[in-house]
């Protein structure tokens, strides 16, 4: 059976008298029944908002209180009530207003933060989680130089395409990612790689252990794309830096 009110424990703020009262099984009982009488009038019914005055005292008797630690149990409950919540227009404006009352953060602060990161590894399922979110998400917000070169070529070939775009069905292979261009005509794909970044070795003598992962993360996402009938074109800054699109004009000939 499940307990009810009436077998919650006193508190030590409670008056003697108080004490002695509720320890008197009629007395609980009777207490119990009101309390679920009041309930069942109550089901169904909205509470009324609370005062502005009243909503002051409770601000006023909360600042300056540090609150304790934050249980996981707690952070899902809290989730949970606030999702699909939409925040109203006068809700946003007094958020942004102190927001803007409260200033950049102070060097203090920002180090307590650091500290409090620092040495914390992400397990598994928080990085897949990451994962499937940035493959959402519209990368970068400012196209690069390359980029923008490349695609002013194919407007100049007359090629319609599409850009930052995935994939259907690399999300199963457990690949989340964005091609730089994508012609979906042509069922291809086009990837436009910094010389530093992805280890030209043209360029980048002496390789280290992130040219080293993102070489063999494209080669991975080379392998996935082409298991899905789909052709990858790799230029590199070099080449288009200097204006030479072979590779993508030998691609885009008809066979």
């Amino acid at each position: 059976m499940g307990s009810s009110p009436c077998d919650r424990p006193t508190f030590s703020s409670y008056s003697e008298a108080a004490r002695k009262r509720w320890a008197d099984p009629v007395y609980r009982a009777r207490t119990c029944a009101a309390f679920s009488r009041a309930g069942l009038k109550r089901r169904g019914r909205k509470r009324p908002p609370f005062s502005k005055e009243w909503c002051q005292n409770l601000s006023a008797a909360a600042r300056g209180k540090k609150r304790g630690p934050c249980t996981k149990e707690r952070s899902q409950n809290i989730s949970f009530a606030l999702k699909g919540r939409k925040l109203t227009k006068e809700c946003r404006e007094r958020i942004s207003r102190a927001l803007k009352d409260r200033g950049p953060f102070t060097k203090e602060h920002r180090e307590s933060l650091s500290r409090a990161q620092m040495g914390r590894k992400h397990t598994e399922r928080e990085k897949e989680n990451m994962r499937r979110r940035r493959a959402k998400q519209v990368f970068p917000l400012r196209d690069t130089k390359i980029e923008v070169l490349t695609r002013s070529h194919l407007h100049f070939l007359g090629v319609s395409f599409r850009k930052h775009a995935e994939i259907v069905g690399m999300r199963r292979l457990g690949i989340f990612h964005q091609f730089d261009v994508m012609l979906p005509a042509r069922r291809m794909v086009i990837e436009v790689d910094g010389c530093y970044w992805h280890g030209c070795r043209k360029h980048i003598k002496k390789q280290n252990g992130m040219h080293k992962r993102n070489r063999a993360r494209d080669r991975k996402i080379d392998r996935a794309a082409c298991s899905l009938g789909w052709k990858v074109i790799r230029l590199w800054e070099h080449e288009i830096k200097v204006g030479d699109f072979s590779k993508l004009r030998i691609a885009l000939s008809p066979a």
